[in-house]
């Protein structure tokens, strides 16, 4: 009886090792094995952090609130003629960006393909989903209501339009990220100076110092290897028949 015991011990054993190093192998070949839908969600996490930041990190030393911040500025600072949000010509080229962090956009709505080529050090954000409310704007009513704060008005603002969105998704390299949900950053109230021919994507824009508030779902890429990418995110608001579509082919580096 001990005998067979140690038997299915050894045979356990020779089972688990032979996994283990085909599991290692196929990984450093670059390809993943087929796993039970018990490890799906294992193998999922762990890949997405292979790929993008989480929230509690600081990647390139800021927090991704501030990179939200930043991604604002970026944008409310490109005129027209070249402003991602306001082109919808196919195949558009992303014009070079210098920093530590090069950031894509999506688009008023439809679908696009657009390029960019990219530094193999640079992190890679973009919203998939997000909404940035501006202050002050030329609609009736559009004011904080007694007692409430500017920033509590802004940030109910923003959040309710984000929470009406839905069936968002973003695949890299045909994987895709299969939760979202931790991606979700909210900034702080925040100033910024816009363009003042950017009323061409926004009716609130001052063209002088602002404050403004961002919702949205985030993402962060971790710089990628050098030769070409390909990445795509979606988004809907199916109550008012708003759907983005964005792919992105990535020259890297």
């Amino acid at each position: 009886m001990v005998q067979f015991r140690m038997l299915n011990t050894l045979v356990l054993c020779m089972v688990l090792c032979l996994f283990s190093s085909q599991h290692l192998t196929s990984q450093q070949q670059g390809e993943y094995p087929t796993l039970s839908n018990f490890d799906q969600v294992t193998f999922s996490q762990q890949y997405e952090a292979q790929i993008a930041y989480s929230l509690a990190e600081e990647p390139f030393g800021s927090a991704y609130a501030s990179w939200c911040e930043a991604w604002v500025k970026h944008i409310y600072s490109t005129p027209c003629d070249q402003n991602p949000l306001a082109i919808t010509t196919e195949n558009r080229n992303d014009p070079d960006q210098e920093g530590p962090v090069f950031f894509l956009a999506g688009t008023l709505g439809g679908t696009i393909e657009r390029t960019a080529t990219i530094s193999a050090d640079q992190g890679i954000f973009f919203p998939v989903l997000n909404y940035v409310a501006t202050y002050p704007c030329p609609y009736a009513g559009f004011k904080p209501a007694p007692g409430q704060s500017l920033k509590d008005f802004l940030m109910r603002k923003a959040m309710e339009m984000v929470d009406q969105g839905t069936l968002i998704s973003v695949t890299l390299d045909d994987r895709r990220i299969t939760d979202l949900l931790p991606y979700r950053v909210t900034t702080d109230l925040f100033y910024f100076n816009a363009l003042p021919e950017l009323i061409c994507l926004d009716a609130c824009v001052t063209g002088e110092l602002q404050p403004a508030l961002a919702d949205g779902y985030w993402i962060m890429l971790r710089p990628l290897s050098p030769g070409r990418h390909k990445l795509q995110y979606k988004a809907s608001y199916p109550k008012v028949g708003w759907v983005m579509d964005v792919m992105y082919l990535l020259n890297v580096e």
